[in-house]
């Protein structure tokens, strides 16, 4: 049976403009990934025993799907299809599959720090330098209260990165963001950037 989220993780859906807490109560992960032009495909999964069941089935493929996080409007899309999954040390399972956006109220909401910091506020960083001339390319995970203030992490944001060292500490544009939670490692956020 899935274990409930921290406050600060709690994900709230509405189906058709309606809330469907017992599909919210059955989430066991869940991520939200941004790319180029606002467009974010999402994935959930849901466990398929107890309340939850009959909520599953009844869910009808192109429905409109709205995510909230905390507070925080962070999706609306539909659904464009379902999955199921089990295996012998697993309850069932239902993976949502979803196309949308950014709500318009978020998409210039938020701040962030000055600098990313390695350590604080990125649990792992990766910078490679490629080609000539030279682009440096991040991919970073965040996580804790940082990750909770996810509005301002969005594409085409340039965050700077501190704790790398001088040859690879500076700015990085965003080129993907993925707002994640699953029961082992809490909320997360991972980015993917360049310079």
């Amino acid at each position: 049976m899935p274990t409930a989220f921290p406050n600060s993780s709690r994900l709230s859906l509405t189906i058709d403009g309606r809330p469907s807490p017992d599909i919210a109560a059955a989430l066991l992960r869940w991520e939200l990934g941004e790319r180029p032009k606002d467009t974010v495909n999402g994935e959930l999964e849901v466990s398929s025993a107890g309340a939850a069941a009959s909520a599953i089935g009844s869910l009808r493929l192109g429905a409109s799907i709205g995510l909230t996080l905390a507070s925080e409007r962070v999706f609306d899309g539909q659904l464009l299809a379902l999955e199921g999954r089990v295996s012998a040390s697993d309850v069932p399972s239902v993976i949502l599959q979803l196309k949308g956006t950014r709500p318009p109220e978020i998409r210039q909401a938020g701040s962030l720090p000055p600098a990313l910091r390695i350590g604080i506020d990125i649990l792992q960083a990766q910078v490679r330098q490629e080609r000539s001339p030279v682009v440096f390319r991040l991919s970073a995970e965040t996580t804790g209260d940082f990750a909770t203030g996810s509005a301002a992490m969005r594409v085409g944001t340039v965050v700077g990165l501190v704790g790398m060292g001088p040859l690879f500490d500076g700015p990085f544009q965003l080129e993907r963001v993925a707002l994640r939670y699953d029961e082992t490692r809490g909320l997360s956020v991972a980015v993917t950037g360049q310079r």
